[in-house]
């Protein structure tokens, strides 16, 4: 409490004085409560002077200190909604911008007026929204009635455009000062008509064109039958589709061409009718013509199950078919008639079956001729169920004479069919050669399938005779289906020199060599007793250990060395990226645990903890914790240009300079119970601009008193400050 003083009077004895004004160099707060309603504290800071007036306690029984003396203007700072200004000479001035104008009241007023411009001017670049609604209002731009609402463009030459995007900034809609329309998706509930000029639609643009699409059962309708011609052409190919019945008619004597100069013309018909495709010329000379050139004319050539009938119509009149039946008129050239000539599918059950005049004859007389005419020179090849694939040529199969082949017997001799041996419900053996026999060849072009329906083998028991499976274009692929652990075995049984070798000899990839399991897990063992005896070895390149799950490296050697991790050459990196409890740990339950750095730098063994509360532990028994070559720790300068001074979790000293003026340095918030600073005067300036500590919402203890600030004032002063866990304690070394 400070006393009021007491003097003599001239006529009054012993007159009460109120109390000098005191000066200090930090301001007054809410704890400085022992002073007499209206006292002045006088606040020092460098060369600026603030006066507080003592208020008496507000309702929670702290301080209010009253501030009196401002600064060098009648207001500090006015607060805006983005931003601060300083006033000076204590004007506050209320300045308009860009389509705002302000005016005072005139002359005495003490009205301010802000009004809009009568045009406004935008800025050459808008980011944000020029004006936005409220939500679930629309934004209304409303012309007054009988006025117009006009956009004006920057020029009539279609330069330029007024655009509508969407919110990805995409353009969905423009108009173009030349009057050209651009429309992303263009949707019309009404009547759409164009009229006086051509009707243009995606010309000269890359974009589909849909008429009458979607769930449209409309008529499309296009020119009448008095209107001129009717032209579509494209380069990308023109579909016709319809879901009923259509037609395509000439009805005029003119002749309706369907052409393709370079391609084909496919006709196809899914009904399932015997008229399904109809070639009719039923004029009394009409006639069917089909021409082809060096490609021929082929008849059934798909792989289906179609019967086709050549002259199977029942005539009224005795007929003749003929297949090829066109004479050669040119010396050396050659007719070939082929007949089940394509190759059968690669289905296994698949076959072709060619008849030839097989059909029951009752009564009548059936005559079949095969290059029956008389043959004066030349050649004739009657090939018959050529090319690949399994096919079966039945003669005299029905009921009736017997065919005799005779001659020597060869099987499929440069014939290009193939040969069945031992085929249908035959159950005999087939033997080829005899352990006696020399060398059995078999050797093909279109491949070799060797399947059995029991246990097989494949087996070399000569003396050092290797068994070869090579494949020189191809893959050479091993599967079994069997659900057994000894599906596939490779096992090498000669002698203590033997060795398995899966080799890729020319593969790059990282994968050229996969041991894969796509359900299971994959297992590598050695029974060898040596520390090498599983080696993964990579001679140019890394190796890596990759698992969805927990990766363990176990060894059960009772050895110093029992699992070693060495890089002969580079560093290693132990990384984990888990969460909170998700540790590193390295833990040895009975020896020592040594980290070693031999890199002669500031930086050889770092220990970090950098996050926000992140700390470092070190815990030891009765033999304590030694540091060989002393304690260095974190010195940080700070001077004015930083002021005011946020503490970090890394600092410890800081080394203060006053010299450009004073600082303040803010302790952090939140502080560990036990955090420990040290604040030291570096210049030696602190007396003439101080140093202030914040505490930053914890109070501070120092010199017998608790403040929420405390001030280093002469010079080389040091403060040692400590967090207890609710305040901070400071000792101050003059």
């Amino acid at each position: 409490m400070v006393s009021s003083k007491r003097v003599y009077g001239l006529t009054t004895p012993f007159v009460s004085v109120f109390p000098d004004p005191i000066t200090k160099t930090a301001a007054p707060t809410a704890s400085d409560k022992n002073y007499p309603n209206g006292f002045v504290w006088i606040y020092k800071n460098g060369d600026t002077r603030t006066s507080y007036m003592y208020g008496g306690l507000d309702s929670s029984g702290d301080a209010v200190w009253i501030l009196a003396g401002p600064g060098s203007s009648d207001v500090d700072t006015i607060s805006g909604d983005s931003g601060t200004a300083t006033p000076s000479a204590g004007n506050i001035n209320i300045v308009g911008g860009t389509n705002i104008t302000t005016t005072g009241a005139s002359p005495t007023g003490d009205d301010v007026s802000v009004a809009l411009d009568a045009a406004i001017t935008l800025a050459t670049s808008i980011t944000s929204p020029l004006y936005t609604t409220a939500a679930a209002t629309d934004l209304l731009l409303t012309g007054v009635s009988g006025q117009d609402v006009v956009m004006k463009l920057g020029d009539a030459a279609g330069a330029t455009k007024f655009s509508i995007t969407d919110s990805a900034d995409s353009e969905v809609f423009a108009v173009d000062s030349n009057g050209g329309i651009t429309f992303t998706n263009f949707s019309n509930t009404g009547t759409f008509t164009t009229a006086g000029g051509t009707a243009s639609i995606n010309a000269s643009s890359n974009f589909n064109t849909v008429i009458n699409s979607g769930t449209s059962t409309g008529t499309v309708t296009i020119g009448n039958a008095a209107a001129g011609a009717i032209t579509v052409d494209t380069a990308a190919g023109i579909s016709l589709d319809g879901a009923t019945a259509s037609n395509f008619t000439v009805t005029g004597a003119a002749d309706l061409t369907l052409a393709s100069t370079a391609g084909s013309i496919p006709i196809t018909a899914g009904e399932a009718a015997a008229d399904a495709i109809v070639l009719n010329a039923s004029d009394g000379a009409g006639g069917v013509q089909i021409q082809a050139g060096t490609g021929g004319v082929l008849i059934g050539n798909q792989a289906d199950c179609t019967t086709i009938d050549v002259g199977d119509i029942a005539p009224t009149a005795s007929r003749t078919i003929t297949v090829g039946g066109g004479q050669v008129a040119t010396a050396g050239v050659a007719d070939t008639i082929d007949i089940g000539v394509d190759a059968v599918t690669t289905e296994a059950t698949a076959s072709k079956v060619i008849n030839i005049g097989t059909g029951t004859n009752d009564t009548g007389s059936l005559t079949l001729n095969m290059v029956s005419g008389t043959i004066t020179s030349g050649t004739v090849a009657v090939n018959l169920l050529s090319g690949t694939g399994t096919k079966t040529l039945n003669i005299g199969n029905s009921t009736g004479t017997t065919t005799n082949l005779d001659g020597p017997f060869l099987v499929n001799d440069s014939i290009n069919s193939n040969t069945s041996i031992n085929t249908g419900t035959s159950t005999g053996t087939i033997s080829i050669g005899n352990s006696a026999a020399g060398a059995v060849t078999v050797d093909t072009a279109a491949g070799i399938s060797l399947d059995a329906a029991t246990a097989s083998n494949f087996t070399v028991t000569g003396a050092a005779a290797d068994l070869t499976l090579n494949s020189v274009g191809g893959s050479v692929n091993i599967s079994a289906t069997e659900d057994d652990a000894g599906a596939i075995a490779i096992n090498a049984n000669g002698g203590t020199s033997e060795k398995i070798t899966v080799t890729a000899s020319q593969g790059t990839g990282v994968d050229s060599i996969g041991l894969v399991s796509t359900a299971g897990g994959l297992t590598l063992s050695a029974a060898l007793a040596s520390d090498d005896a599983i080696n993964l070895s990579a001679s140019a390149g890394g190796v890596d250990i990759d698992g969805a799950m927990q990766v363990n490296i176990a060894s059960s050697e009772n050895t110093a060395d029992a699992i070693s991790i060495n890089s002969s050459a580079g560093g290693i990196d132990i990384v984990a990226a888990g969460a909170a409890g998700e540790d590193i740990d390295i833990t040895c339950t009975s020896g020592s645990v040594n980290i070693t750095a031999g890199e002669s730098a500031a930086d050889a063994l770092i220990i970090n903890a950098s996050g926000a509360a992140g700390a470092i532990q070190l815990n030891s028994g009765t033999g304590g914790v030694v540091m060989d070559s002393g304690l260095t720790v974190n010195v940080t300068a700070v001077n004015n240009a930083a002021s005011p001074y946020t503490l970090l979790g890394s600092d410890y000293v800081l080394a203060v300079d006053t010299s450009a003026g004073a600082v303040t340095v803010t302790l952090p918030a939140g502080p560990a119970t036990g955090r420990t600073i040290v604040v030291v005067d570096e210049a030696g300036n602190a007396a003439a601009q101080n140093i202030t500590i914040s505490g930053n919402g914890n109070n501070i203890a120092g010199g017998g008193t608790l403040a929420a600030t405390d001030v280093i004032d002469s010079a080389y002063g040091t403060m040692t400050l400590y967090f207890t866990g609710t305040i901070w304690n400071a000792q101050d070394i003059p």
